[in-house]
């Protein structure tokens, strides 16, 4: 993770990347972080790889991947917001123009999940980061665990209605994910997972 974030910052001339990485790392690094941590992360920049030509802004949705998590608590509903401060905040110390770290911000509040994504790079980081929904059921599986862990404060009968809801949410979509590489990709087994999901939190 470290040398993969200093090749970014020197391709974008980051000032104090080291600086920058520490505080960075230390953020994803927290016990409660059963799901949302450097492994989230990672592997979201896995997949990355496999669509990073399909952006003209490669470094700049890379730099929003590493940092959209970066800023995490439960019980907040500005995750996404404060995480998107962190970097424009580093990224005040970089060789970027206005508009770039505006894309930055952009990005990174795109995984709010809230609004449909209209330029390709905020549908691939949307589709990046829902990614682990079309995993394999052994891998949607830890994830479930994951977040029910970092929502341990969250009543047993409360947390089952509410993550049913967000659940079916997705399935209420037309699609999943919104490009056709991870439409074709993990759309078939997220709608597998998203429901054998629901099934168990009502039973």
């Amino acid at each position: 993770m470290k040398t993969r974030f200093l090749d970014l910052a020197g391709r974008i001339k980051l000032l104090t990347p080291e600086k920058k990485f520490e505080e960075l790392k230390n953020s994803y690094f927290v016990p409660l972080r059963q799901y949302h941590n450097h492994n989230h992360v990672m592997e979201c920049l896995k997949d990355f790889d496999r669509v990073k030509k399909h952006t003209q802004s490669p470094d700049l949705l890379e730099f929003a991947i590493f940092y959209h998590d970066a800023i995490y608590n439960t019980r907040s509903k500005t995750n996404e917001e404060d995480s998107a401060n962190m970097a424009l905040r580093h990224l005040s110390q970089s060789g970027l123009e206005f508009y770039e770290i505006e894309t930055v911000d952009n990005l990174i509040l795109a995984t709010k999940h809230v609004q449909t994504p209209r330029d390709m790079s905020s549908k691939l980081i949307v589709d990046i980061d829902l990614a682990i929904l079309g995993k394999d059921q052994e891998t949607f599986d830890r994830y479930e665990w994951g977040i029910r862990h970092e929502y341990s404060w969250v009543s047993p009968n409360d947390f089952k209605i509410g993550r049913a809801q967000i659940l079916q949410g997705f399935l209420d979509r037309d699609h999943i994910y919104n490009t056709q590489f991870f439409q074709g990709l993990y759309e078939a087994q997220a709608q597998e997972n998203l429901k054998r999901s629901i099934t168990k939190l009502a039973a």
